[in-house]
């Protein structure tokens, strides 16, 4: 699915696309890793960055935001296995995204916005 009118919606931050995709979905802003047993099915996981033991988190998460990494990172492949939408080395998404905020990841320019694009 491409995004329309992702240019007009103002992102709130970019990176670079790890997996195809665009989901919309709420937020769950993870600092500390104790908080992501937080993390409810279909939530948009926005982190740091991930390691191995986020992976039973990344399975329950709709998509994932992280602020650091490459398209070799952790999160890029770990959601290119499981075939999830996931932007990473976003640098400020843990800084201008809420737990709560609605946000929609979309591959077409690898951003971040906040509320629900329509998709195609």
């Amino acid at each position: 699915m491409k995004c329309v009118n992702c240019e007009n919606s103002g992102p709130v931050c970019n990176g670079r696309t790890a997996v195809l995709g665009c989901i919309t979905g709420f937020a769950r802003v993870i600092i500390d890793p104790d908080d992501v047993k937080n993390l409810t099915i279909g939530e948009i996981l926005v982190t740091r960055m991930t390691d191995p033991e986020s992976v039973p988190y990344i399975q329950k998460a709709g998509g994932v935001v992280t602020n650091h990494g490459g398209i070799l990172c952790h999160a890029a492949i770990v959601c290119r296995e499981m075939n999830k939408p996931c932007i990473v080395g976003t640098k400020t998404a843990t800084e201008v995204i809420k737990t709560g905020d609605k946000i929609t990841i979309c591959e077409k320019n690898s951003c971040v916005y906040k509320g629900e694009i329509n998709n195609v």
